[in-house]
């Protein structure tokens, strides 16, 4: 035998040998099928770091390292350049921080525009201030902030502000944390004067407008700040992230307007619901109980809310239950007894319950959304899609509704999955789908990306490891198919 069909023959056996350990099959149950077992994407490590170093800078904002934090996030920015995902989750946490200028470079950096804009435009309408500030600038209004916000020196912060009598001058940002000072200390008045310059600088800025709220809360009894809400709700954002912040604005505001115990335990609690924190709800909540047993429905509705949400569905059903008997009308007693009939397979009740919850127009997507769910379920796709559309129509804020639309209409699918994705960059199943797609068409570096974005929020779906495994098996054959191509030739040329 020649040297070179030794050679031939050695590397064959190497690549056949290479794609058998990579292909190992095993039987998956949920799939009901054989699936590629794989070592997992090595992004997943880096997620874990990336989350770390974020909770790291975050740490040395709270703790006055303002220097050292902007230098942290600088490097993460600089580090993500080619990840969409990771710059937009930079760019939002650090407008929230008022690292500004960061902010931008983040954005400077994305690339997929279809994902990218809805955030853009948003963060900057909802955070940025008028005037673009110098980074020295930027680091002292930072300290500033992190002063009031994190470290409750607001009677220092108030009186150092004082001497920068240039920045606030120039700066509307300097004027907002003025009036966050002012605030803090209830000296209303100069917060009114400073509020009122921020505002007047920056018109557009939905965090200026939140904070004004709040300082007018006694004026005419409320008045003033109640037409003030009404604005600040009627503003159109399309991120979920934001929306979310109006919300629980919108609840701590009424809490701080609320007069009687019961309204503001109410407010209050609905305040912790709107911002995730379900354990703090459910206490608020379970304690305004005994205060005023008239008003027991709505505490109830919200308890079995809280509880669902947790998943305690004994005590959500208890809860409802209890509401229900006192009043068959309270939307959110509505919303969890469609929830619990649901997940037993009662889609029939279940339906019931939202239809009569969807007469209250603040919660009818939310509604609407868990009605297409369940039609879905009782197979009645049909009615599913004709809702998922009308929420597309109607709102156009429902990531849901574009991902399931899109999943259906084949010529708009990818268009409609970056717009789930751009209204809810937390929504994991918009990113695994648009893997699946970038899997089909071959672009496997980019189904990587996908999936790593995945990973990052959830690594217990399961339809993240199946499309791993796919990938990792397609990207086998891939190498196997052009390593016998070469083989071929050489073959070909002895």
């Amino acid at each position: 035998m020649s040297l070179n069909v030794k050679i031939i023959l050695t590397l064959l056996i190497s690549f056949t040998l290479s794609y058998s350990a990579i292909s190992e099959t095993v039987y998956d149950p949920i799939l009901q099928t054989d699936i590629i077992k794989v070592e997992p994407i090595k992004k997943q490590s880096y997620n874990i770091t990336f989350k770390k170093n974020v909770a790291n800078a975050i740490n040395r904002f709270e703790n006055l390292n303002i220097k050292i934090a902007y230098d942290d996030f600088y490097n993460l920015i600089s580090q993500n350049q080619k990840s969409d995902f990771y710059l937009l989750l930079l760019a939002s946490k650090t407008a929230e921080l008022g690292f500004f200028d960061l902010s931008n470079y983040a954005f400077s950096k994305v690339e997929d525009l279809d994902i990218s804009n809805t955030s853009i435009e948003e963060i900057k309408r909802f955070y940025h201030p008028a005037k673009k500030m110098t980074k020295q600038d930027t680091i002292i209004l930072a300290e500033l902030y992190s002063n009031i916000v994190y470290n409750d020196q607001a009677k220092e912060t108030v009186t150092e502000l004082g001497l920068y009598q240039n920045l606030l001058r120039e700066y509307d940002y300097a004027n907002y944390i003025m009036a966050l000072g002012c605030y803090k200390l209830n000296d209303i008045e100069q917060a009114k004067e400073y509020i009122k310059i921020a505002t007047q600088m920056n018109p557009k800025n939905v965090n200026y407008k939140i904070l004004e709220s709040q300082i007018y809360k006694g004026d005419k009894k409320g008045k003033i700040t109640k037409k003030m809400l009404k604005n600040i709700c009627s503003e159109k954002f399309y991120l979920s992230e934001l929306n979310k912040k109006i919300s629980a604005s919108k609840e701590y505001i009424l809490y701080l307007l609320a007069e009687k115990p019961y309204d503001k335990d109410y407010h209050l609690g609905n305040y912790y619901f709107a911002e995730g924190d379900f354990q703090k709800a459910t206490r608020v909540f379970m304690g305004a109980t005994t205060k005023n047993k008239n008003n027991n429905a709505k505490m109830y509705s919200m308890m079995s809310r809280c509880y669902f949400a947790q998943g305690d569905f004994n005590k959500a059903e208890e809860y409802a239950n209890k509401a229900y008997k006192i009043t068959t009308s309270d939307e959110n007693c509505l919303i969890t007894l469609g929830d619990i009939a649901a997940k037993n397979g009662n889609y029939k009740s279940a339906i019931k319950y939202y239809k009569d919850a969807s007469s209250n127009e603040s919660i009818r997507q939310e509604v609407l959304e868990k009605m297409a769910s369940t039609y879905i379920k009782m197979s009645s796709p049909k009615r599913a899609n004709d809702i998922y559309k009308e929420l597309i129509e109607d709102y156009g804020t429902s990531y849901v509704a574009y991902y399931k639309i899109g999943l259906i209409t084949p010529e708009k699918e990818i268009d409609y999955l970056k717009k789930s994705a751009s209204i809810n960059i937390n929504y994991q199943e918009a990113w695994i789908d648009l893997a699946r797609i970038m899997i089909d068409k071959g672009n496997y570096k980019l189904a990587k990306d996908y999936l790593s974005i995945a990973n990052y929020l959830d690594d217990n779906n399961f339809r993240y490891y199946y499309y791993q495994s796919l990938l990792k098996k397609k990207e086998a054959e891939n190498n196997y198919k052009n390593s016998t191509n070469k083989i071929d030739k050489v073959a070909n040329n002895i």
